[in-house]
């Protein structure tokens, strides 16, 4: 995906990963939200937002990616569509569109997943609330505050929700694992971590 945050120094050469996509992943996972055959919709097209684009990509059968500047968006999603492997079973069809295209995508979407840092600074949300519904599931990678309006709206609607300290951790996990070969204490991380978040 074209960014690393975890070195494996115990090959020769080192490897580099991306945790953020096993986070993502992991996340939802733990949620039972399937990611297979899904519609999937990624809000933001930062660093958080390429890594739910590229966790997503090769699962779901559709993928959006919307930002507040559409070309942004666009040129993420060009990169993930290059990325696709060719002999996928079904290939995913990836689009791309400004904020405005979320009234179109997210009542159709299984999967929804805030990539933004909008909900941290302010008791905001990127997705107006009259699009959410209940058969879908919505990560919010913002973890400070643990419960953003997003989630709020989310659980009102009737959906799943999947707080931003669970993308944290899990990544937190797959650098734990990739660096020691060991299973990680997810429990006592898990616990660990959001004894320290407000």
């Amino acid at each position: 995906m074209g960014a690393v945050n975890t070195v494996d120094c115990t090959t020769d050469p080192p490897r580099g990963y991306n945790t953020d996509v096993a986070g993502v992943r992991r996340a939802l996972a733990r949620h039972d939200a399937e990611r297979e055959g899904a519609a999937a919709v990624v809000v933001g097209a930062g660093g958080a937002g390429r890594a739910a684009a590229f966790a997503l990509a090769e699962d779901a059968v559709t993928l959006h990616v919307a930002n507040r500047t559409a070309e942004r968006a666009e040129s993420l999603a060009a990169e993930v569509r290059t990325a696709l492997p060719d002999d996928l079973d079904t290939p995913t069809t990836v689009t791309a569109g400004g904020l405005d295209s979320l009234a179109d995508t997210v009542p159709n979407a299984d999967l929804l997943v805030n990539a933004t840092t909008v909900g941290m600074e302010a008791d905001e949300t990127p997705v107006p609330a009259d699009l959410l519904h209940a058969d879908l599931a919505v990560l919010d990678a913002v973890y400070a505050p643990l419960d953003t309006r997003l989630l709020r709206d989310a659980r009102a609607a009737g959906a799943v929700t999947v707080d931003g300290a669970w993308m944290l951790l899990f990544q937190g996990v797959e650098a734990f694992e990739r660096w020691t070969g060991e299973d990680a204490p997810v429990a006592a991380m898990n616990e660990a971590l959001r004894a320290e978040l407000p």
